[in-house]
């Protein structure tokens, strides 16, 4: 891994964890803050939105206990309201 991957991954991870500790939703502002907290500059290369996410996935499996159960629950519940849609021919995305 060279140093701008280092650096990518570093600011994918601490904006991850800014993300889970404060509830901001925008991945941007997410992204600018964890490089200033890092002391990189703002128009160095930033992660893109796929690698927050995986960061994000990655910082619950570590530090949430309940990730997995909560996961569970959520499809669930989007199964469960696939079926009430089923009528409408629903479409899953995203």
């Amino acid at each position: 891994m060279n140093l701008k991957e280092k650096q990518r991954t570093q600011i994918a991870q601490k904006t991850a964890q800014i993300i889970v500790q404060s509830g901001m939703t925008d991945y941007a502002k997410a992204k600018n803050k964890a490089a200033e907290q890092l002391g990189f500059h703002q128009n160095q290369s930033l992660p893109n939105n796929k690698e927050i996410q995986a960061a994000l996935i990655c910082y619950l499996q570590t530090f949430d206990p309940d990730y997995h159960s909560r996961l569970a629950l959520m499809r669930k519940t989007a199964i469960r309201a696939m079926e009430i849609l089923l009528p409408f021919q629903p479409r899953l995305s995203g």
